[in-house]
């Protein structure tokens, strides 16, 4: 998706995201969260604050599930996708899923133990499956049908007709 797609709202925090991704591919950083860990548990409230982290991973994971299981993956897709598009999906956000349910285990475990290096980011949970051979190759195809899914839903996504002219005038009245 490039810049120019996203809601003018929204391009501030897309372009953080880039950038920062930019960032910590470029240091060669592998595991930046596990710095991060260390500096929250280093806070007053620190065990809390990366437990509540975790927590949110958690419920990433769950809302994963629902949305692959529901089918709410496809709601922006046109009708006339092809049909493997709603199971590549469905099977990358199952796999999104597994890995955000790692990440929050990894910092509740953290946060419980008060160890930052319990903390796994995204590379460190599928560093910590690599002795898996199934689960790891199947991590590697949902990631992969999840890049494919992504870019069908570019090619199909429906994208509302906005009326540029009405949205300025209800702007002006908000003021």
């Amino acid at each position: 998706m490039s810049l120019q797609q996203v809601h003018p709202q929204r391009r501030p925090a897309h372009l953080r995201l880039y950038l920062g991704s930019a960032k910590v591919a470029r240091s060669g950083q592998v595991e930046p969260s596990l710095h991060r860990a260390e500096r929250l548990l280093d806070l007053p409230l620190g065990p809390i604050l990366l437990g509540m982290v975790g927590i949110g991973f958690l419920v990433s994971m769950v809302l994963n599930v629902k949305n692959a299981i529901k089918g709410n993956h496809m709601r922006h897709c046109a009708a006339n996708a092809p049909g493997f598009v709603t199971y590549a999906g469905r099977f990358g956000m199952f796999t999104q899923a597994a890995i955000a349910g790692m990440i929050g285990w990894s910092m509740l475990r953290a946060a419980w133990f008060e160890s930052s290096g319990q903390a796994v980011g995204m590379g460190g949970a599928i560093d910590g499956i690599r002795s898996q051979v199934v689960l790891y190759n199947a991590i590697a195809i949902g990631l992969m049908l999840f890049g494919v899914f992504s870019l069908m839903q570019a090619r199909w996504r429906i994208v509302p007709k906005i009326d540029v002219v009405e949205e300025a005038k209800e702007k002006i009245e908000e003021v």
